[in-house]
């Protein structure tokens, strides 16, 4: 049998719409993974009706914060602004001593953030402010809100502040 020979140079497309439809499909990819790069140096952040705010509750947990009522004023003073919460607004709670740990992810149920705090105790650990900076500023960074906002409760201990291993938290929080 005889097996039709089509020169490669003389190909044509002969489907115009699908040969556009999948080129626009994979610029649209291309614009949607380089969007972050592509953003102005004033342009928003977020949407201009957007509403709310990313709240990153910082509670100290380290050994001094187990003194006298240190740690039932610092969990009063973590649920206050759980408490204070809009509709529109979400928070986490970020534990820390030495090392800091992210103990609720970015929510609106205040009912789980309470429930973190309530269960959170100090630690024996050491206080050292550079994770709990840190986990915040990971945690803001990554909000779609238009407002940031990070609340830092500890009995600030001098040795955990170091000024060099220290990280700003994002322009605008």
């Amino acid at each position: 049998r005889r097996i039709p020979f089509r020169e490669v140079r003389r190909q044509q497309i002969h489907q115009w719409p699908l040969f556009l439809l999948r080129v626009l499909a994979v610029a649209l990819l291309v614009f949607a993974f380089a969007r972050p790069f592509l953003r102005g140096r004033d342009a928003p952040l977020v949407a201009t009706g957007a509403q709310g705010k990313e709240l990153v509750i910082l509670l100290d947990r380290s050994a001094s914060m187990g003194y006298g009522s240190r740690w039932s004023r610092a969990q009063s003073a973590a649920r206050a602004p759980v408490n204070g919460m809009g509709r529109a607004d979400r928070a986490s709670v970020v534990l820390f001593d030495q090392g800091a740990a992210v103990n609720t992810r970015p929510t609106s149920d205040r009912t789980m953030l309470l429930a973190a705090i309530d269960a959170a105790k100090p630690g024996t650990a050491t206080t050292r402010y550079a994770p709990a900076l840190r986990a915040a500023g990971e945690l803001l960074t990554g909000t779609h809100l238009p407002r940031r906002e990070a609340v830092l409760i500890s009995d600030f201990q001098r040795t955990g502040w170091k000024g060099d291993d220290l990280e700003p938290l994002p322009e605008g929080t």
